[in-house]
């Protein structure tokens, strides 16, 4: 999704978390740290996020601007999916 949304060059690491069960579903969490994005690389992913992918959704988000390049923003996302079992 990072390749078809043009935001490729800009991650720096995904690290899936330990997925934990509730009930009867799966609870399946990825950290994503982006860095150098403009504001519509940032919504463009977002919107691919919620609305493309099959049960994926942004859990949490914090973004910062750059302090060298205030257009410039640095991401740390939380996506989430779950899974029945």
């Amino acid at each position: 999704m990072a390749e078809q949304t043009g935001v490729r060059e800009q991650l720096l690491a995904m690290r899936p978390q330990a997925a934990t069960t509730q009930g009867e579903f799966r609870q399946q969490l990825v950290e994503i740290r982006l860095e150098k994005l403009s504001l519509g690389q940032l919504v463009t992913l977002l919107h691919a996020v919620e609305y493309r992918s099959g049960g994926v959704q942004v859990k949490s988000l914090r973004v910062k601007p750059r302090f060298e390049n205030r257009s410039e923003l640095d991401a740390n996302m939380v996506l989430m999916s779950l899974e029945k079992l």
